[in-house]
């Protein structure tokens, strides 16, 4: 007997200590895997172990799923960067705890743990949490960014990708960059009010060729084509996301494949999770996708829908997860496609079986999945110069649940970005500098001098086409001193119905201020300099 359950357990333990070691050469190497579900910061995150068919515990077939906690520390490394030179590294180190803590679902504080500079590193490096919430946000290099639900499904938005049949072979997108030898993620910023999440890659090919290093980009990182990304993160779970590509063809660039000019992919619409099928997470009516004039349609993947436009008009798509939240994207509404993601021949061998359209290529799913679900492809640059193209997107979780009230939930919210509504100053040495969309800001100069008004006025003149939802305002060199704020005449507490936060710029301190308000009327806001200071 003691024979039989010594060698079972040996089996056990050779078998997941040779899935670990393997499961970096599968499907895609996805960054997302078993050995990249860790985080700095000593941040406690669930860490999934899936057995094979043979294993004990199935049922049905199914492989049993089971939850540890890991605690991560760290230790320091030299390492030899890919060019020779030696860089102090942060090498994680992990313990298990075998105890599943839920209150760690939801946080507490809207806070980041990680990285706070551009390091070379792998896996999971930022982790933000949200109050009460039971979703996070999570960034793994080289290329995953995005929500990471209570049953821990990962909410991606996919990376900058284009081609470069010159000096490349396939494409070149960040995700390619398996050893992180350009990519990087961190936290730039971070106060109550908001949280900057900063990451950056270059557009390479499998074997770390970069695109376009034959045409002058303007990169201050290197040679060819990069991209910056920032998220503007604020506490009820909605954040921006901004990619700015440098590249040389700028000037004749697409936004994808299918029109005129050399294409710049940004957006894929990606689940990753592992030890069930992407419908055990993802409805099959996957979508729910909504125009600005309030026309929505809910489409299904079964049959998978064809090629093309699948809601003539829509910008605003939300994904139909079986989680009690559901991620939400929006885009300025001016020449938008959203469309099935296909890709090769291939993907479609078993999708009738399969549903989606995922790896790893096969007629059953793996222990991990990735799915692909749309491209929302915006075909208006938000911005365009000599050699960069920017793009914007507003990202967040919802709860509704039926169509009609996911619809009325997040209409508003698009409206509040794309027609934010009129903001009027009174208070001398103060000047508007605009809705700043890619910060979903209101941005306001202070000038310097003695005769600066320490009262700031403003009239928000928000309607149902323009509603103000939980605004924010950035006011440039307001200095170090807090700040009270009343609404209406009453004045507001710092803490679920007031954040404020201070970011040091280069000519001084901002003033971010993010209030939980909703209101299709008008508001009097008052901004003034605490007494106390």
């Amino acid at each position: 007997m003691w024979s039989f359950f010594a060698w079972f357990t040996i089996l056990i333990l050779c078998s997941i200590r040779v899935y670990s070691e393997n499961y970096n050469d599968c499907w895609q190497n996805c960054d997302y895997c078993l050995r990249k579900l860790v985080n700095h910061g000593g941040d406690t995150i669930p860490l999934i172990l899936a057995y094979d068919g043979n294993s004990i515990g199935l049922q049905s077939g199914v492989p049993t799923v089971e939850y540890h906690n890991i605690r991560i520390s760290e230790v320091n490394k030299e390492e030899k960067n890919p060019q020779g030179d030696i860089t102090s590294q942060k090498q994680q180190k992990v313990d298990f705890d075998h105890s599943l803590d839920k209150t760690n679902l939801f946080a507490k504080a809207f806070t980041a743990q990680g990285l706070t500079q551009p390091e070379r590193s792998r896996g999971r490096v930022v982790t933000v949490s949200f109050p009460n919430k039971p979703f996070k946000m999570v960034f793994s290099l080289p290329s995953t960014a995005g929500y990471l639900t209570e049953e821990k499904v990962m909410c991606a938005q996919g990376f900058s990708e284009t081609f470069d049949e010159k000096n490349c072979v396939g494409c070149t997108e960040i995700c390619q960059d398996k050893e992180c030898r350009f990519a990087r993620m961190w936290i730039e910023r971070q106060s109550d009010a908001r949280i900057i999440v900063r990451t950056r890659g270059a557009l390479c090919d499998k074997n770390y060729k970069i695109a376009h290093t034959d045409i002058p980009s303007g990169s201050p990182y290197g040679e060819g084509d990069w991209a910056d990304e920032w998220f503007y993160i604020y506490p009820d779970g909605v954040c921006t996301r901004v990619i700015k590509i440098y590249t040389g063809l700028a000037p004749r660039a697409s936004a994808f494949w299918g029109r005129e000019g050399h294409p710049f992919e940004c957006q894929e619409t990606i689940f990753k999770a592992g030890g069930r099928p992407p419908t055990a997470d993802i409805d099959t009516k996957a979508l729910t996708l909504i125009s600005m004039d309030g026309r929505w349609k809910t489409i299904s993947y079964k049959p998978y829908p064809p090629k093309g436009e699948l809601f003539e008009g829509a910008n605003i798509q939300i994904v139909n997860l079986k989680s009690r939240y559901k991620p939400f994207t929006i885009v300025q509404d001016t020449d938008v496609t959203i469309a099935p993601y296909y890709g090769p021949a291939e993907d479609h061998e078993y999708i009738k079986k399969r549903v989606f359209v995922g790896w790893p290529r096969s007629s059953e799913w793996g222990r991990f999945y990735t799915v692909a679900l749309t491209h929302i492809i915006d075909w208006k640059f938000h911005e365009r110069t000599r050699n960069t193209l920017t793009r914007v997107y507003l990202l967040g979780m919802t709860n509704a649940d039926r169509a009609r009230e996911k619809v009325s939930k997040v209409l508003p919210i698009a409206h509040s970005w794309l027609r934010a509504p009129e903001l009027l100053i009174k208070g001398q040495g103060y000047s508007s500098l605009g809705y700043d969309r890619k910060q979903k800001a209101y941005i306001i100069r202070k000038q310097s001098g003695e005769n600066v008004s320490k009262e700031l006025s403003l009239r928000i003149n928000a309607r149902i086409s323009s509603p103000l939802i939980n605004p924010v305002f950035v006011i440039k060199d307001w200095g170090q001193c807090s700040a009270e704020v009343y609404i209406n005449g009453e004045q507001l507490s710092e803490g679920s119905n007031l954040c404020v936060g201070h970011e040091t710029s280069e000519i001084g301190t901002d003033l971010v201020l993010w209030i939980n308000i909703e209101s299709a009327n008008l508001v009097t806001l008052v901004i003034s300099q605490n007494k106390h200071d």
